[in-house]
């Protein structure tokens, strides 16, 4: 039997900010958030041990996540809080960039 998956939470200030991050396109708001509530809860427990982010408390976590937007692939990266663990964790932070192409 596998054990239940947490539940991810953010707030409106992350709201925001991935709004931002994203520079308002539709198509990579509902990536991140997709990612956030399908990819997170199934992937945090692995990052549990994981060193905090500098600045960040030692409770918070880095989870990486490389989204492909059409041809361009970006990279998503949150602040997770373990805080709540195992039932919820929280996003505190998030921040997006793409990823130079190759040549």
């Amino acid at each position: 039997m596998r054990p239940p998956r947490p539940r991810a939470r953010y707030t409106s200030e992350v709201a925001g900010r991935l709004r931002e991050e994203v520079g308002n396109r539709r198509s990579r708001i509902i990536q991140a958030v997709t990612a956030i509530h399908e990819d997170l809860p199934r992937e945090a427990g692995t990052f549990l041990d994981a060193q905090p982010p500098a600045g960040y408390p030692s409770t918070c976590f880095l989870w990486p996540k490389v989204l492909l937007d059409g041809q361009t692939l970006w990279r998503l990266e949150c602040i997770v809080s373990k805080t709540g663990w195992p039932e919820l964790v929280w996003v505190v932070d998030v921040f997006a960039r793409e990823l130079p192409e190759k040549s």
